[in-house]
């Protein structure tokens, strides 16, 4: 058998298992080793314990690692960004207000302009109003602006509007904006009848001051509002766009809203301001208004066409009888021609008169009229044409 390490040649052989002895009582320790010795060895179930929690707290590192590493990727990625938009931001608001980069781009887009030395006259008046005052989803155009929209209130219940030239049939042309005080409307704003008294007390200034002269009230032009529907209003949106529309002569398309307004083309600056029923035309009355119909309609007088009176552009209002009696045998003259053979006595003829503002303003030519009369001054309403 060999010998045991360390042993002395006659030790035991701690390998071999037939031997009971202690294996190890030939070791021993001196007490220099025993005060040196500073690690001990833990049981299996605490070194696992150890290596997980070790395990943990370097998962733990290198989560933290890389939610900083990310943080960092995302500031570096996003901070141009940021920047880009709040410098268009700023432009953008400078540019709503006409200034700045985008002033002349946003201005004239928007129609936007700071005129309002008119300066806005409101009313609580429950008058009543023959303007066609219109109910669009706020806008403000610059003076000279065109308008137009779709007038069909299921394709375009917010009426929303867009700008064209006004070369091109148009609705409106904008005249000036100005901004309506809270002074004890309701929660959706004035009412239909105090809308059209802060329209048409307001507007024709505006008109005024843009076109250089007054507009014929009773003219071809009306300058009346757009002002904001109730859902807008509610909002808090207060803007009145003032501006001109061509009076109404017809009866609105079937299934059209009460407020439809005819197109125009041009600009009204320097436009003939008369207005005419046109040659040819059937025209219904009642109510202190009157509108063309078709001819096979009932209606109230026809008309057979124009006469320019006698007067001067510098003559003094002559009353409507010295005008009617100027354009007697003209207007008879033509109502004939149109009647085909001489007039029977249930048929009238006599001119459309020119009211004083009108007058003050240069119209000199009025329409010649026929109808059927009942001896007493008055139109019989008549179906069907009465030109031969």
């Amino acid at each position: 058998m060999a010998d045991a390490p360390g042993g002395d040649g006659g030790g035991v052989d701690p390998r071999d298992p037939r031997d009971n002895t202690d294996p190890w009582s030939s070791i021993s320790f001196d007490e220099d080793f025993v005060k040196a010795s500073n690690i001990t060895e833990l049981a299996a179930g605490e070194r696992a314990k150890a290596a997980k929690k070790a395990a943990a707290k370097d998962a733990a590192k290198r989560r933290r690692r890389e939610r900083r590493r990310r943080a960092g990727v995302f500031v570096r990625r996003y901070t141009l960004i940021w920047v880009a938009i709040a410098i268009v931001a700023v432009l953008g608001v400078m540019g709503a207000k006409g200034t700045g980069p985008l002033g002349s781009i946003l201005h004239v887009r928007n129609g936007r302009s700071s005129d309002e030395s008119a300066g806005p006259r409101s009313s609580t008046s429950s008058t009543s109003s023959t303007s066609t005052t219109l109910a669009l989803y706020g806008y403000r155009a610059s003076p000279g602006e065109c308008l137009t929209w779709d007038q069909g209130i299921a394709s375009n219940p917010r009426r929303d509007i867009r700008s064209v030239d006004c070369a091109e049939p148009h609705l409106f042309e904008a005249t000036g904006s100005f901004t309506l005080k809270d002074e004890g409307y309701g929660p959706d704003g004035p009412t239909r009848e105090q809308w059209g008294v802060i329209g048409s007390t307001n507007c024709p200034g505006y008109a005024e001051k843009f076109l250089g002269y007054p507009i014929d009230e009773n003219g071809r032009f009306n300058a009346d509002a757009i002002h904001p529907l109730p859902d807008a209003w509610r909002s808090g949106y207060r803007e009145v766009q003032c501006g001109i529309f061509l009076t109404r002569v017809t009866v609105p398309p079937d299934g059209a809203a009460p407020e439809w307004t005819p197109e125009f083309t041009g600009a009204v600056e320097g436009a003939d301001q008369a207005r005419f029923w046109g040659t040819g035309s059937c025209v219904l009355t009642g109510f202190g208004m009157g509108y063309v119909v078709d001819c096979a309609a009932p209606h109230s007088w026809e008309v057979a066409g124009t006469f320019d009176l006698p007067f001067g552009p510098d003559a003094p209002y002559p009353g409507t009888e010295a005008m009617s009696a100027a354009a007697t045998d003209a207007c008879r003259s033509l109502a004939s021609d149109v009647y085909g053979r001489s007039l029977p006595r249930d048929i009238g003829w006599t001119s459309t008169g020119i009211p004083e503002s009108s007058w003050a303003l240069g119209r000199r030519t009025v329409e010649c009229i026929f109808g059927r009369s009942d001896g007493s001054n008055n139109w019989v309403p008549v179906a069907g044409p009465l030109r031969g």
